[in-house]
């Protein structure tokens, strides 16, 4: 509101100030563009907006965003908000941030007046905006890292055991890894305080964004599906029903309350929505729901290898031999019985299920068949040995469902390696139609996949052929085009600034913009004397096990580039018979030849500039440019035929369900 005092105690550019100003003025326009706001209340407002930033690049800039946008004086410090306490004593109505998820390195030394011990960046930013937010109508909405939700340190414990019993946190919004990229990949969160409806809440609000209008690649298209819209919605209801005094409903499940009592029952305070959301948004099955110890035998039998194999060869069927979301697995990793690491103990045979166990490889199931006598399976496996209440190939199925999944993840330990134990996989819930109906379940799911690994065939294998005629002139790179590499230096990187882009995002897809860091304009002015990558040039990864990946800049972002080569067709070849042949077998078997190195196997520039290129006429390259589309329209179709039969297992499970 336009009486409010607004702060960001990381304010970087001042963005969500700005953005602050632009709202308040919205709200108060009429005719014209804020044309209810007096210029009494313009001299106040100018007073009610405040920023902090320990970075002096970053204050210059949002003192110049602020004097762009009218403010002749604005309030915008270099400060440091974790280490000073010189502006301790200063309060606001509302405080809106996007902290850095970066602690440097040895942790923050903060003062003491903080209510939580710690040396953790992104905590004790929230914990200064909580203290600091006015006590009776301070609202808040700060940006987290997942770590914040739910990892079991002390300190981060004591924050959510703080923001609950506090009465500070009414809302958890949970959003989808990649929101933000290209300049972070980090799965992040919205903390909502509000301390007067805090106060009135008996739960928290959870909320799950699985899209935000835009798909999670690197180029972050945009896409019909958008739930920020309907979210807004639900948690302006959940407010109002607050003040009210009335009560929530809503069938969307991605939206439910969990009481606070039940969050403080966990001693860790979890805040992760997947916690809470099986036992909040039961689904109604068509069939009985029974625990899976109520179907089959868990880890029925051990193995000690050195008891039965001595020094002979035995099959260890680690976690690293099942691939994760396939159900393939490999029977290649040969151990000696009196080698076997400690984790060899579980018995298996023909029929049975390998459940993983821990985290990451939450999909890494398979249902074992063909099976050698001489085979033993790692601890990090659970196996699943059926009775006649349950077909095995059924249950395998269901694993792999949201369903499954989401259980799993509710009921993981935390930590570095998170898993769940035996008693966890006992009571996983799964619904048990008749064998009779498991079976065609079994039966439709498995032709689909037939289907699906088909078309994956065509995907993954695909590259460009081209069919070389002898009497095409041979000619090398340079003659054809300009060829550079980028820099060789290792600049200092800072969180925000200019992209630089390394070898690892040149991939099968196109140039990526996911998981890069940035460096100083300064620097990147410097290199770019050296490579100046424009929009349509041809970048190659020239290092590493991705050595002659290309991928054309169909990206007009600025940039800077180290371990990447960089081509500049001229007019003598066609962009894109250059880009198609770079990618072929016999191109990428060159790549091979000449590269060199020990451990990381790299192209030289003066190599790349060598590379030989068949150069037909230029009616032939582009008639080799459209067939090779033509393919490519082919391998897309695969790709979209893979999708349309993934949706097909997901409806064929989901009539389990009662709609």
């Amino acid at each position: 509101q336009k009486h409010e005092t607004i702060a960001d105690p990381a304010c970087g550019t001042a963005g969500f100030i700005i953005s602050a100003y632009k709202y308040i003025v919205e709200q108060n326009t009429k005719k014209t563009r804020g044309d209810k706001l007096t210029p009494d209340d313009r001299k106040k407002m100018a007073k009610h907006f405040w920023g902090y930033d320990i970075d002096p690049n970053m204050v210059r800039l949002a003192l110049a965003n602020m004097y762009l946008h009218g403010f002749a004086s604005p309030h915008i410090y270099e400060y440091d908000t974790l280490t000073s306490e010189e502006r301790w004593n200063e309060n606001f109505d509302v405080i809106l941030a996007n902290p850095p998820f970066m602690t440097p390195k040895g942790g923050v030394r903060p003062h003491k007046k903080f209510s939580v011990q710690a040396n953790r960046s992104e905590v004790l930013f929230v914990d200064y905006i909580a203290e600091h937010i006015n006590s009776n109508t301070g609202r808040a909405g700060v940006i987290v890292p997942e770590g914040i939700i739910f990892q079991s340190a002390t300190a981060y414990k004591a924050l959510r055991k703080m923001l609950v019993e506090q009465n500070y946190l009414y809302a958890v919004v949970s959003l989808p890894a990649g929101i933000f990229s290209p300049y972070s990949g980090v799965k992040t969160s919205i903390l909502l305080m509000d301390k007067m409806l805090a106060k009135k809440a008996n739960s928290i609000l959870f909320l799950k964004i699985e899209s935000d209008g835009y798909d999670l690649g690197a180029q972050r298209r945009a896409i019909a599906q958008n739930d920020l819209p309907d979210a807004l919605q639900l948690l302006l209801q959940y407010k109002q029903a607050l003040k009210n005094n009335t009560s929530f409903e809503s069938d969307n499940r991605n939206v439910f309350l969990v009481e606070k009592e039940k969050i403080k029952s966990n001693v860790d305070y979890n805040l992760s929505i997947d916690r809470y959301r099986i036992s909040e948004n039961v689904q109604q099955s068509n069939f009985p729901i029974v625990k899976l110890s109520d179907l089959c035998e868990i880890n029925p039998e051990t193995r000690i290898p050195n008891d039965v194999y001595g020094e002979k060869d035995f099959i260890y069927l680690d976690i690293t031999s099942v691939e994760n979301g396939s159900g393939k697995y490999l029977l290649n990793n040969f151990v000696k019985g009196n080698e076997a690491p400690s984790r060899a103990r579980r018995s298996v045979k023909n029929g049975d299920v390998l459940l993983s166990t821990v985290r990451p490889n939450l999909k890494a199931f398979a249902y074992l068949e063909n099976l050698p006598h001489n085979i033993i399976a790692s601890t990090g496996f659970a196996v699943l040995r059926f009775s006649e209440k349950a077909t095995a190939r059924y249950v395998y199925q269901l694993l792999f469902s949201e369903w499954v999944q989401n259980q799993m993840i509710a009921q993981m330990g935390k930590g570095a390696y998170p898993s769940i134990n035996q008693t966890d996989v006992e009571n996983l819930e799964i619904p048990l139609p008749p064998l009779s109906i498991q079976q065609q379940i079994v039966s439709k799911i498995e032709s689909y996949q037939k289907i699906i690994e088909g078309a994956k065939q065509v995907t993954e294998n695909y590259k460009p052929q081209i069919e070389i005629n002898p009497s095409w002139k041979m000619v090398e790179l340079e003659e054809v085009c300009e060829v550079k590499d980028g820099t060789h230096d290792s600049p200092a990187y800072v969180e925000t600034g200019i992209p630089f882009i390394t070898q690892k995002n040149i991939t099968e897809n196109g140039l990526s913009f996911s998981d890069i860091r940035f460096i100083t304009e300064s620097d990147h002015h410097k290199f770019y004397k050296r490579s100046n990558v424009a929009f349509g040039d041809i970048l190659i990864s020239m290092i590493g096990a991705n050595r002659g990946m290309t991928c054309i800049v169909d990206d007009n972002r600025v940039f800077s580039i180290k371990n990447v080569g960089l081509i500049k067709p001229s007019k003598k070849v066609s962009q894109l018979y250059l880009l198609y042949y770079l990618k072929s077998a016999d191109a990428q078997n060159y790549v091979s030849l000449m590269s060199k190195g020990g451990a990381q196997e790299f192209i030289g520039l003066t190599a790349l500039r060598k590379f030989p290129i068949p150069l037909p006429p230029p009616k032939t390259q582009q008639e080799i440019v459209s067939r090779i589309e033509q393919e490519q329209q082919l391998v897309s179709a695969s790709k979209q035929l893979i999708q349309i039969f993934e949706q097909k297992i997901k409806n064929e499970i989901n009539k389990l369900w009662v709609k």
